[in-house]
């Protein structure tokens, strides 16, 4: 690409505002979309078919503020690169799953999933809505705080052959109130699939991207209903274990509501985190609060708005919440950690036996444990590909000098 090139916005791309001060770039065949300033908006309006890159350079620095010959390239190859032009090569590249995944699949095919939906709208009925939610919320406290400090001890081999089928109910059904919520705002749902998350966590995802194009308030509804809908089945499996006496129903119900509930934490990349990110029209929230939050405690703030303000107190959050975590468990908790291998090898050396049994109140302590085993080896994960991706860097500036 060189500065004579003359490019053609293709048919197949949308720019769309997004708020006050930005606007999507939408490519409507790879389903890809780009969130951009209004400075960049300003240079894609002068791509007529007509201006050379050189043109428009000089055209945008006679109305704006200047720009670089090496800037207005490098905005050119990044349009290329998302597919924005007619030339572009990556065109007809339909982007089968989420960017944060790095292998996935969808097993649950979007028209599958446009035949139920339909007849899941009445749950967004504002009286519903409000309806079920008071009575999922006190029905869980309830039953939840009656069986907590049970002694009854719980086959857990049973609980484990039990668990993944229903576990994969409940995340079919988690996915369908993304799909709902979208259907129900008009925009467009793709299928529902199943991927790994930082090369080792399995996660199962609803294609929903087009709700870039709905309103804030809108997006959050979306992003929070897979929540709302998985309460709804852990609450009626939950009630189904009083009325059958199953314990077994009972643990597998509270285990799941649990894990909605801690889906609503706004942390990397749960229900919670996508809420706060249409919450302050981030799409990269995660860097930007860390960001902001490194600004403040440098004091270099003074430029601050009062979103910016909140942004740096979502990212102190965020690292406080896991600094406390890690210290508290480590201070109370941390022969339960360094007895968990030993439990876990017990209980996978006992699977093929006839039982294997722990109460109630047993497993609500193992929880916290594999929790931090779970930030644990998330926060490595993280530092591994920092460390490399630097190394990289380096190493690519070191063969350039």
């Amino acid at each position: 690409m060189n500065l004579e090139d003359i490019l053609v916005i293709g048919s197949h791309t949308e720019v769309s505002s997004f708020n006050e001060n930005s606007y999507l770039i939408i490519n409507n065949i790879t389903g890809k979309y780009i969130k951009i300033n209004e400075n960049f908006y300003h240079i894609i309006e002068l791509f007529d078919g007509k201006k050379s890159l050189n043109e428009i350079y000089v055209e945008y620095n006679s109305i704006h503020k200047n720009i670089t010959k090496e800037t207005c390239l490098e905005i050119a190859g990044k349009l290329d690169k998302v597919g924005v032009f007619e030339s572009s090569n990556n065109i007809n590249q339909r982007k089968k799953l989420p960017d944060y995944l790095s292998f996935g699949f969808i097993f649950f095919k979007a028209k599958w999933v446009g035949q139920i939906v339909p007849y899941l709208n009445f749950l967004f009925n504002k009286t519903i809505v409000i309806t079920l939610l008071s009575s999922l919320f006190w029905v869980l406290c309830f039953l939840l705080y009656k069986n907590y400090k049970s002694s009854e001890e719980i086959d857990l081999l049973k609980i484990a052959f039990l668990f993944i089928p229903i576990s994969l109910l409940c995340t079919l059904f988690h996915e369908l109130g993304h799909a709902t919520a979208t259907h129900y705002y008009k925009a467009k749902h793709g299928g529902i699939g199943f991927g790994l998350y930082l090369y080792f966590m399995p996660v199962f995802f609803a294609d929903v991207t087009d709700i870039w194009r709905l309103k804030k308030w809108e997006r959050i509804v979306v992003n929070a209903s897979g929540v709302y809908f998985a309460l709804i089945f852990c609450t009626i499996l939950i009630l189904l274990s009083v009325v059958l006496e199953s314990k077994v129903l009972f643990a597998i119900g509270s285990a799941l509501a649990f894990k909605q509930l801690y889906n609503l934490v706004p942390y990397l990349r749960t229900d919670g985190y996508w809420i706060a990110s249409d919450y302050f029209n981030q799409p990269n929230l995660m860097i930007n609060s860390f960001n902001q939050f490194k600004k403040l405690i440098s004091f270099n703030f003074a430029e601050f708005s009062r979103k910016d303000y909140l942004l740096a107190i979502y990212g102190l959050f965020n690292f406080g919440l896991m600094f406390y975590f890690v210290v508290y468990m480590l201070a109370f908790h941390f022969f339960e950690i360094i007895l968990f291998p030993q439990k876990l090898f017990l209980f996978i050396s006992t699977i093929c036996l006839e039982s294997f049994y722990w109460s109630f109140s047993e497993i609500s302590k193992v929880l916290p444990v594999i929790i931090f085993y779970f930030f644990t080896v998330r926060i490595l994960i993280n530092l591994l590909k920092k460390y490399l991706n630097t190394k990289k860097i380096n190493h690519r500036n070191t063969v350039m000098l």
